[in-house]
C-alpha cells in the first residue's frame, strides 16, 4: 500500500532566516525508508545544500515531511591598488559589497574600481548583488597637486590670536569639508561656526583655510560668611574665562566682623565658587579694683558680654557696681569697681535709754559729743561706749554719779531724792538693744544740738546748718528707732497692689459700658467720668510701679497705702457716678419711648 509524504525545500534569506521554496507530495511503500540525499534539489544556483540542519531520512507511513534546507553561497570581492590588495570581502549570495577607503597615489586623483586594470571591465557599484566572485581595480587619473594651509584662531581679549597652523596638499577640486577639519578642540572654548571657512574647493596652490574658536564664559559666586555662617543674600555671582583668576570683589563687612580671608578663584569647568570670611572683632576687656589693679583680664567678641570677676572686699566700703556696661562689648576697655564708705548709726541714750543725739557716721571717723542732759543732784562722768574710729552700729550712754545721794533719783520726779545709805557710788550701767524701727527713704534726723542737724537721705550723710530751705523736719521721739547705716525698706505693701487692681477694674468696667440711646448732653456727661476715671487708674499704676518693688518680701501696709486707697475710693465714686448717669439715661429713654 502506498502512503504520501511532502519533501519541503527552504533556502536562506539575506537576513539569515530561511523560506519555503518548493514543496512536493511523494508516494513509497508503506514502511519505505526515504532518504534525503535522494531528495536533494539540483539547479539551484548560488545556493548550497546543507545537510546539519536537513533531515537525514524519514519512513513512508510513518513521518509526513521530510525537511531540506539550502544556504546561500559565500562569494568573494576583492579590492585592489596596482597590485597592492587593499580589501578582500565575503558577501552571500545576491548580497551587495561596500566601498572601501579612497586610496591615494601621489600626483593623481582616484576616479573609480573597475574590474580590469586598465578601466575597460564593469564597474563597481555599492548597489549591484554579488553573484560571483569579483576583483576591482582602482582606477586614477593625474591631476596636478595644490599645497593649502589651515589656520586655527583662539579668541582672546584683543580679538582672535593665530594659534596653530596646519600645511596640507590636495588635488585640484577637492572640496575641503570644514565638519572633517575640526579635530581640534580647545579647553575653555568652542568652535565659531559663522565666522570660520566653511567648505573650500581647491583650485589654486597656497590656498588658506581659517578656523575660529570663542572663549566660553564660566558662571561663578562669590559667597560672605560671617562667623562661618553663610549669608545668602549678600551672594555676587560673575562669569569668566578658563584659568583666568579672580580676585577682586565687593567687600561687604559688617560692623564689629573683619576680614580673614579671601582666597583668590582660579576658573575652571566645573562649580567656581569664591568664599569671602568675615570674623568678629575681638577687644581686650580689664576688670580693675579701685586702686587701678587688673583682677581680671579676658579677650570678649564683638556683641558679646564681658564676664565679671567677684569683686575684692575692701575694708569699711562696701560694693556697688562696675561703672561701665559690660552687655555689649564694642571695644576695648577698663571697667572699675565701684564702691562706697560704710556708715553707721551711733546713738546716745540717757541713763534711762531715751535718746540724746542719732548720727551717721562714716567708717573709721568720730560722732560728735551732744550736749548732755543735766540730772539735778547728779554730775555727768562721761560716755560709756564707743564713739570714735566707728567700725559698727554703736550704743553710747551718758554715766552719772550722785551728789550727796546714793540712789537714782524716780524718772517721775527726779527731785524726790532718797537719803543716802551709803558712801555715793557710780549710777548702775543700762544695757539698751540695738534700734531696729525702719525709717523712711529720706528723713532728717534731729540731734540733741538744735543748730547742728544731720539729714539722712537715701542712704548718704550731709550736715544743714540753720537752712531755712529744707523741708519739714520731722522731730524723732524716744519711741523712734531708725535703722543703722542709713538703710531703706526692702518690703512692699500688698493692700497697695489690691487698690491699684480695683481702680483699673472699675476703670475698665466703666469704659466699655454702652448705652444704645442717650441725649448728647448724657453722653458728654458719661464721656468725662471715663476720662477721669482712666486717668485715677493710670495714676495709681505709675505710683505703684515708682514706690513698690514685688521681688521683695511682702507686708500689707506702707507709708502710700494711704494714698492708693484715696484713689481707689475716689474711682468708686466715679464708677457710682458714671451708674447714676447710666440709670438716668434709662429712665429718660423709657419716658420718650412711654410718650
Amino acid at each position: 500500500m502506498k502512503k504520501v509524504y511532502t519533501v519541503n525545500h527552504y533556502t536562506e534569506q539575506l537576513n539569515g532566516e530561511y523560506k519555503n521554496y518548493e514543496s512536493k507530495k511523494n508516494q513509497a511503500s508503506n514502511n519505505q525508508l526515504i532518504l534525503a540525499e535522494s531528495m536533494i534539489k539540483t539547479g539551484l544556483t548560488g545556493f548550497i545544500f546543507n545537510a546539519e540542519k536537513s533531515d537525514k531520512s524519514i519512513v513512508a507511513g510513518q513521518d509526513d515531511e521530510l525537511n531540506l534546507y539550502y544556504d546561500r553561497d559565500i562569494k568573494t570581492v576583492t579590492f585592489m591598488n596596482g597590485n597592492e590588495t587593499l580589501s578582500v570581502q565575503n558577501i552571500k549570495y545576491e548580497g551587495k559589497a561596500t566601498m572601501p577607503e579612497t586610496p591615494i597615489r601621489e600626483g593623481y586623483r582616484f576616479i573609480k574600481w573597475n574590474t580590469r586594470m586598465d578601466g575597460n571591465g564593469r564597474d563597481f557599484n555599492v548597489n549591484d548583488s554579488v553573484i560571483y566572485d569579483s576583483v576591482y581595480y582602482a582606477i586614477f587619473e593625474s591631476v596636478p597637486s595644490y599645497q593649502y594651509t589651515i589656520k586655527y584662531y583662539q579668541e582672546d581679549i584683543k580679538g582672535y590670536k593665530l594659534i596653530q597652523s596646519e600645511n596640507k596638499s590636495a588635488f585640484k577640486g577637492t572640496v575641503i569639508n570644514a565638519t572633517d577639519q575640526q579635530k581640534n578642540v580647545y579647553d575653555g572654548y568652542k568652535y565659531n561656526n559663522e565666522k570660520s571657512d566653511k567648505n573650500i574647493e581647491i583650485v589654486q596652490d597656497q590656498q588658506v583655510i581659517s578656523f575660529y574658536y570663542d572663549r566660553i564664559e564660566y558662571p561663578y559666586v562669590i559667597q560672605y560668611y560671617y562667623d562661618g555662617v553663610l549669608d545668602i543674600d549678600k551672594n555676587e555671582n560673575g562669569s569668566g574665562y578658563l584659568n583666568d583668576i579672580i580676585t577682586e570683589f565687593v567687600d561687604k563687612n559688617k560692623e564689629g566682623f573683619k576680614l580673614l580671608s579671601a582666597p583668590a578663584l582660579t576658573i575652571g569647568k566645573d562649580e567656581n565658587v569664591m568664599k569671602v570670611e568675615y570674623v568678629r572683632e575681638q577687644y581686650q576687656v580689664r576688670f580693675l579694683d579701685k586702686d587701678g589693679q587688673v583682677i581680671k583680664s579676658e579677650t570678649v567678641k564683638y556683641g558679646d558680654f564681658a564676664r565679671a570677676p567677684e569683686a575684692p572686699q575692701v575694708t569699711g566700703m562696701h560694693f556697688t557696681g562696675w561703672d561701665k556696661d559690660m552687655t555689649n562689648i564694642t571695644a576695648s576697655l577698663d571697667i572699675t569697681a565701684q564702691y562706697k564708705i560704710n556708715t553707721y548709726t551711733v546713738e546716745f541714750q540717757d541713763q534711762k535709754g531715751n535718746t540724746i543725739s542719732r548720727q551717721v557716721v562714716e567708717y573709721g571717723q568720730d560722732a560728735t559729743l551732744p550736749d548732755v542732759p543735766t540730772i539735778e543732784g547728779y554730775e555727768f562722768t562721761g560716755w560709756k561706749g564707743t564713739y570714735q574710729n566707728i567700725q559698727n552700729d554703736e550704743i553710747v550712754t551718758a554715766q552719772y554719779r550722785q551728789i550727796g545721794q546714793t540712789v537714782i533719783p524716780p524718772a517721775d520726779d527726779p527731785s524726790d531724792v532718797i537719803p543716802p545709805t551709803q558712801p555715793p557710788t557710780e549710777l548702775p550701767e543700762i544695757t539698751v538693744p540695738a534700734p531696729t524701727l525702719p525709717t523712711p527713704p529720706d528723713r532728717m534726723i534731729v540731734t540733741g544740738d538744735t543748730n547742728q542737724q544731720t539729714s539722712l537721705i537715701g542712704g548718704e550723710v550731709s550736715n544743714n546748718q540753720n537752712d531755712t530751705e529744707q523741708e519739714e523736719i520731722a522731730q524723732i521721739t524716744d519711741q523712734q528707732t531708725p535703722k543703722s547705716h542709713g538703710a531703706v525698706e526692702k518690703q512692699w505693701a500688698v493692700l497697695n497692689l489690691i487698690a491699684v487692681m480695683l481702680s483699673l477694674i472699675l476703670a475698665i468696667a466703666l469704659l466699655l459700658s454702652k448705652r444704645n440711646k442717650e441725649d448728647e448732653d448724657m453722653r458728654t456727661r458719661r464721656r468725662w467720668t471715663k476720662v477721669v476715671a482712666i486717668i485715677i487708674a493710670v495714676v495709681s499704676i505709675v505710683i505703684f510701679v515708682v514706690t513698690e518693688n514685688i521681688f521683695l518680701p511682702m507686708k500689707l501696709t506702707d507709708q502710700y497705702t494711704i494714698i492708693m486707697l484715696g484713689l481707689s475710693l475716689i474711682q468708686i465714686v466715679m464708677t457710682i457716678i458714671g451708674r447714676k448717669y447710666k440709670d438716668n439715661g434709662q429712665l429718660k429713654q423709657t419716658v420718650i419711648n412711654e410718650s
